[in-house]
């Protein structure tokens, strides 16, 4: 993810549609995961996992209304997306989700880049789940 250190909201600009969200069930330390430059590379590593549940499996996410605002006063820029619903998430296939990648597709794993990373910690069980964002977004740049 260091690779996308102060481009995050460049690829955020302009209402993009190619903003994604990867759920994990497993991830290696953040000293680890900072160094790869793309989701492949971040697959590949041996203590990260992509999550596997029904209603997820093989439909990663699309952030909708993907913006940047910037606060002058604060001296900040922030990258925002509508909550994401995912329904059903579990049931038949449940799994247990410990982080969230937000990155931006360009046209396989290979060379997709990894953005943010979020802990989460839930497990599924088939009923809808809502991912909500913070209030000022799921990036800052100050």
């Amino acid at each position: 993810m260091n690779i996308a250190k102060g481009r995050v909201n460049e690829f955020c600009q302009g209402a993009p549609t190619d903003i994604k969200l990867l759920l994990l069930s497993a991830i290696s330390v953040q000293a680890t995961i900072e160094d790869f430059d793309t989701v492949a590379a971040l697959l590949a590593d041996p203590g990260t996992t992509e999550a596997n549940f029904t209603g997820y499996t093989g439909t990663r996410p699309t952030l909708a209304n993907v913006a940047v605002t910037t606060d002058d006063s604060g001296n900040s820029q922030f990258a925002s997306a509508d909550d994401i619903v995912i329904d059903p998430a579990g049931g038949a296939t449940n799994d247990t989700v410990v982080a969230a990648i937000v990155y931006k597709e360009v046209t396989t794993d290979a060379d997709s880049i990894p953005l943010t990373q979020s802990d989460l910690s839930f497990t599924t069980t088939g009923t809808a789940l809502t991912i909500k964002f913070p209030v000022g977004g799921f990036f800052a740049a100050s």
